[in-house]
């Protein structure tokens, strides 16, 4: 297989030779030499090649993800080759490693970008790095911090939730990392019942009465490069049991299309719609204009639940003046959302994305009876009048499942949903 690239991809020829392609190949091929792999000269030889020809084209202009992945290439491809050049390989990517896990891990363990899935990717990285050099092992207070992160972001299925670009079967499974972690003694804290809030990243995860409910009051990631964002502030998703109950619609394309765009937008998120409006104007394929941001953020406990509030000013520019603040409360049998509106608009339309496995059955204009695969029923109850419509849930890339999502309007200037079980 490695001979066969040589050959079909001469040096700086095709988007073989892209930055980001050539660091992925570049980790891989060494992996596939330390793990016992034969090898053969002139693919030492190209492999080298491919590390030189990366050292001059660092990703810059992208940096996020895409300048991390560099790094490692080079640090991998530093510490496997010997010479002067690889000590200067070697010397660079620690420079940057150490300049970018600074910028990149926010304090809660977040990765910047505010992706499940990148977060994911970046923690895979960090956990390669320290098994290639001993010397790094100073990396695993981040990673044992991003595991905490992981861990709130992570639905009782398992699999990451869907905030911002995510879907699953691109980066490495939570379980999958968690246990590579614990082989170097990383560890997240464990809990039966917990509550994080990320104050740094704007999540709100809450892991009690048998659901998990994560919510987004955070900015969409970094300001000067959001191309892995949605509009979907103060966006939620909530499972009961193991099911998946409320859903992000997710990522199943990249580039510049319809589909992409549908995916970013508010109304593929569980939140509020409007004017059909999105709340930070994404565009293009990795693009965003004027942004939402968030504001007046609350978290208490009571007697027998949780309240989590938080607004955002991202319709200003559609409507002067106009917050949307959204309220939370969870109970042991019940989750109440109220939406409310500062100041009238023409139209407020709230989207409830149902996972493709639970069934929807309309019983009048503003109730409906939910059924899991594991036949746990559901009530949804909304002061507002509702309809049911089709979408799809993007379980992967190229993967759209069908799915429903009940509609519900603000009929005035706030309404309130109630979901009893």
């Amino acid at each position: 297989m490695i001979a066969r690239w040589i050959e079909n991809n001469p040096p700086g020829v095709g988007p073989g030779w892209a930055p980001y392609p050539l660091s992925l190949r570049i980790v891989n091929w060494i992996k596939f030499y330390l793990d016992g792999g034969e090898e053969h000269k002139p693919h030492l030889e190209s492999l080298y090649l491919q590390a030189r020809w990366l050292r001059s084209r660092l990703e810059y202009h992208l940096l996020g993800n895409h300048l991390f992945a560099n790094l490692k290439a080079l640090l991998f491809a530093g510490f496997y080759f010997g010479g002067p050049e690889a000590l200067e390989w070697r010397k660079k990517g620690l420079e940057l490693l150490n300049e970018q896990v600074r910028e990149q891990i926010l304090p809660d363990g977040a990765h910047f970008e505010l992706s499940p899935m990148y977060h994911c990717i970046i923690l895979e990285d960090l956990l390669d790095l320290v098994r290639l050099e001993p010397s790094l092992s100073h990396l695993k207070k981040q990673i044992s911090s991003m595991l905490n992160w992981l861990k709130s972001m992570t639905h009782p299925d398992g699999e990451i939730s869907f905030f911002n670009d995510a879907t699953m079967g691109i980066a490495a499974s939570p379980l999958y990392l968690m246990q590579e972690a614990a082989k170097l003694w990383c560890v997240p804290k464990s809990s039966e019942n917990d509550i994080s809030i990320l104050s740094d990243s704007g999540f709100v995860c809450i892991n009690d009465f048998n659901t998990k409910l994560i919510f987004d009051t955070g900015k969409i990631g970094p300001d000067y490069i959001p191309g892995h964002a949605h509009a979907d502030c103060l966006s939620c998703e909530f499972s009961l049991g193991q099911e998946r109950v409320f859903v992000n619609q997710g990522t199943s394309v990249y580039g510049n299309s319809s589909i992409r765009l549908l995916e970013r937008k508010t109304k593929a998120h569980n939140t509020v719609e409007v004017n059909q409006q999105d709340s930070s104007e994404v565009w293009h394929g990795f693009r965003v204009a004027r942004r939402a941001r968030p504001v007046n953020f609350q978290f208490g406990r009571q007697s027998s639940g949780y309240l989590v509030e938080a607004s955002h000013d991202g319709y200003t520019r559609v409507v002067p003046n106009l917050i949307l603040t959204r309220k939370l409360e969870l109970f042991p049998k019940q989750l109440q959302i109220v939406d409310t509106l500062s100041t009238r608009v023409i139209q407020a339309l709230i989207y409830w994305h149902l996972h493709p496995e639970i069934k929807a059955e309309q019983v009048s204009d503003r109730d409906f009876h939910l059924i899991t695969s594991k036949g746990l029923r559901l009530l949804f109850h909304s002061e507002g009048s509702c309809s049911l419509t089709e979408s799809w849930y993007s379980s992967g890339f190229g993967v759209r499942k069908k799915s429903m999502v009940i509609v519900t309007a603000i009929e005035g200037m706030n309404n309130k949903v109630l979901i009893s079980w």
